[in-house]
């Protein structure tokens, strides 16, 4: 998980970010939050979570919200995930003799193909109602993630990735 981010943003328009929320909800009354603890038994958060943090209270404080630890106005839940994915692509045909296109044959199979294995890195972000714990909003961002990347990229790209996601905070 410590590489969640590195590539999300890496490709511009290769993250895919989607959001969902309560229609009828009055999201001018959300301008304090906090976060939702991990429970015990999930164990230690992350450094690709707390990254995550730091670039969610980066971008909601430079939009206004506060951040506040006694009863804030919504909770946010930090997910992140790391798929391993598989790409197989086939490639170049074998062509029949001249005479079988007639006959309603003209390709055989597939001569070859390559496979290619990547990591799809995943971020969920979801804004809680305290009182209610009822979620309000939800962003996701997905994208491939790089083989390798620099603890600065790793920051870098990881800013970005939340950045993306927040600008549909809150829903107009």
């Amino acid at each position: 998980m410590f590489f969640i981010f590195a590539g999300l943003c890496s490709c511009g328009s290769g993250i895919r970010v989607q959001y969902d929320y309560i229609k009828n909800e009055d999201f001018s009354r959300y301008r304090t939050f906090d976060f939702i603890s991990l429970p015990n038994s999930l164990g230690q958060e992350t450094r690709g979570q707390r990254l995550v943090k730091n670039a969610v209270i980066d971008e909601l404080e430079l939009e206004g919200f506060t951040m506040q630890f006694s009863k804030p106005d919504f909770l946010i839940a930090v997910h992140t995930s790391v798929a391993s994915r598989l790409d197989i692509q086939g490639w170049g045909y074998r062509y029949a003799p001249y005479d079988l296109y007639y006959g309603g044959v003209g390709y055989g199979g597939v001569q070859g193909f390559t496979t290619h294995t990547y990591e799809e890195g995943t971020l969920i972000l979801d804004f809680v109602d305290p009182v209610s714990m009822q979620m309000i909003w939800r962003g996701v961002a997905q994208g491939v993630l790089p083989p390798m990347a620099s603890d600065e990229r790793i920051i870098e790209i990881t800013k970005a990735a939340v950045r993306r996601v927040l600008y549909y905070w809150p829903p107009e």
